[in-house]
């Protein structure tokens, strides 16, 4: 059971820990990409971590924990498993019942933003077919005749962008681009199911202040990265502006939009450019480094544990 109790430990001590890191990599210059990929990998690692303690404690024989931790056992002399054998049992159908409650509780918590993103996307697509659509862009735009300037972004069936006319009266050519741009970019992104799969984890697991945190920061990242897409395709100036002009909070709940998430903390982006240096190296060595934390904490942990034992 020392395997099991030092990855629970490791990933609890993760899940606790990381955001007091993870949330200055928002406010920094790192590039939205590697951020995003440093969140999501970390609470991987802290989910396999977990399934890994309990995979070990329902295992007959602990499976390989066993052979693992064997110097630990040869140490260990006063309480072994042998001495106190109804533990193993109790700590295993406790961590089931957890483990289910956590299951049932995403599941229900995913059926029901399910239907009402589908509740919502079906009004869009009503409306649709009472309008013709802007179909020049890689996905279809909705123009709807409001007079508050507004843009917002639905995914599925191949994903729609919401604008307002007063988008186009208020707000000038340049600047409108900019903010189709990003509506886009959000769609290619599949930004709208990251936020939707954190979002659960959120609901699930708020216990941890790793998913807790997460959900917040995942949205501003996001909205971090489109601005870096819309910056590349319009340039900055009209990108900084439609931020500034753009502040109505009428958007859906389950849409991403121009005026969404710490506009403060995208302005600073904005004023302060910095060119991009993301690759496919940089998110997957940021990515790689993140999912060995709590590996990292267990291993000290059963390092300590048998300096500690054998002392």
């Amino acid at each position: 059971m020392i395997l099991a109790a030092a990855l629970l430990l490791g990933a609890l001590l993760t899940g606790c820990g990381a955001p007091v890191l993870l949330r200055r990599l928002t406010a920094s210059r790192v590039d939205p990409a590697v951020a995003i990929a440093l969140w999501l990998v970390t609470m991987t690692g802290v989910l396999l971590g977990a399934v890994a303690s309990l995979t070990l404690l329902v295992w007959p024989g602990h499976g390989p924990a066993d052979a693992i931790t064997a110097w630990v056992h040869r140490c260990w002399t006063a309480l072994s498993h042998d001495g106190i054998p109804h533990l193993d049992p109790l700590v295993a159908t406790a961590s089931t019942g957890v483990a289910l409650a956590v299951a049932v509780r995403m599941a229900r918590a995913g059926v029901r933003r399910g239907r009402r993103k589908a509740a919502l996307r079906r009004q869009h697509d009503q409306a649709l077919l009472l309008t013709q659509p802007d179909t020049t862009g890689a996905a279809p735009t909705l123009w709807l005749d409001h007079d508050t300037p507004l843009a917002y972004s639905l995914h599925g069936h191949g994903g729609l962008v919401v604008a307002t006319r007063g988008l186009t009266e208020q707000l000038t050519k340049p600047q409108v681009q900019a903010v189709l741009a990003h509506e886009r970019a959000h769609l290619r992104g599949r930004h709208h199911q990251l936020v939707g799969i954190v979002d659960l984890a959120a609901k699930a697991l708020r216990i941890l202040p790793l998913m807790r945190h997460a959900a917040g920061a995942i949205r501003v990242l996001v909205e971090l990265a489109a601005d870096r897409a819309a910056v590349a395709a319009c340039g900055a100036a009209p990108v900084r502006e439609a931020v500034r002009a753009l502040t109505s909070p009428l958007a859906p709940t389950r849409a991403l939009a121009m005026s969404g998430a710490d506009t403060a903390v995208r302005l600073r982006r904005l004023d302060r450019p910095r060119a991009s240096r993301r690759s496919a190296f940089a998110v997957a060595g940021a990515g790689a480094g993140a999912l060995l934390i709590p590996l990292t904490l267990t291993t000290g942990l059963l390092a300590a544990a048998g300096v500690l034992l054998c002392a």
